[in-house]
């Protein structure tokens, strides 16, 4: 009687089920070393009452870092980790506190030249500039008028200027009265003081006229160096005739007046600054 022997079992008659369960073991094995093997994980960070379980650390800047774990990710300064993660990742108290010293300059700098280039977007959205293409100049004007409500009269400041003459050498200020009959006609002297400061034209130039459904349009126009157009719009105090007819113009009301002034004293300097107040 012949005896059987034995045979090893060959290693290709493992249950392929089990081969795929040794295999994600292995997987996994090998995937947490190496999360833990990272410099930026860590099993356990304490910072105060705080306290960060499986967490990786990355930083951001040389004063901040971003701390992920299971509840989410977190925005955390350097100078409030424990020294030992402080020295993991170079940080140098002394040197973060000249750099954020830095930072905050650089910051309030930004911070200036946004908030005057929103100054400078601002004034351009209230000024009017056209191109004459026959007589080749450009003319600048605020969109708003300045209105006496007392007696109605209108007033506005404007200028052009030409490839010649790029920066303004005069200004002009218009003056408009409308009315049910003619107010002007005979006497129309102008006087405006500002601050105390008068100025004064006996006869201004006139341009009137009747209108088609009724009533009547008088113009009056006067020629202003810069520098009293720059004083009638930044003066505290405007008051002045016409004819007879007495006038005020408040400070507030004469901001179209100060964003003509700013918009060229800006022009010139070649900055975002600018000479006169915008607001007070």
């Amino acid at each position: 009687m012949q005896t059987q022997k034995k045979v090893a079992p060959h290693s290709d008659s493992i249950r392929p089920a089990n081969k795929v369960k040794t295999w994600l073991i292995i997987l996994i094995c090998l995937a947490a070393t190496a999360i833990h093997s990272q410099t930026n994980y860590f099993s356990i960070i304490n910072i105060g009452t705080n306290t960060f379980h499986e967490a990786t650390l990355k930083p951001i800047n040389a004063l901040e870092c971003l701390i992920t774990d299971d509840t989410g990710w977190h925005k955390i300064a350097f100078s409030n980790l424990p020294p030992n993660i402080q020295k993991q990742y170079g940080y140098n108290h002394t040197n973060a506190i000249a750099l954020a010293a830095q930072r905050g300059v650089m910051d309030k700098k930004i911070s200036a030249e946004q908030a005057a280039l929103r100054a400078k977007t601002d004034i351009l959205s209230r000024i009017k500039i056209e191109y004459d293409k026959v007589d080749e100049y450009y003319s600048f004007e605020p969109y708003e008028w300045v209105v006496d409500t007392e007696s109605g009269l209108e007033f506005k400041i404007y200028t052009t200027t030409d490839q010649e003459h790029p920066k303004p050498t005069k200004f002009i200020l218009h003056i408009v009265s409308t009315s049910e009959d003619w107010k002007y006609l005979s006497y129309h002297r102008f006087v405006i003081v500002a601050d105390g400061e008068k100025y004064e034209i006996s006869d201004p130039s006139e341009d009137s006229d009747v209108l088609k459904h009724g009533g009547v349009i008088e113009q009056f126009s006067i020629p202003l160096k810069p520098a009293l157009a720059a004083q009638l719009a930044s003066a505290r105090t405007v008051t002045g005739k016409l004819g007879t007819t007495t006038y005020t113009l408040d400070y507030a009301s004469r901001q179209p007046w100060r964003d003509l002034a700013n918009y060229f004293a800006m022009r010139e300097s070649g900055t975002n600054t600018f000479n006169l107040n915008i607001s007070q």
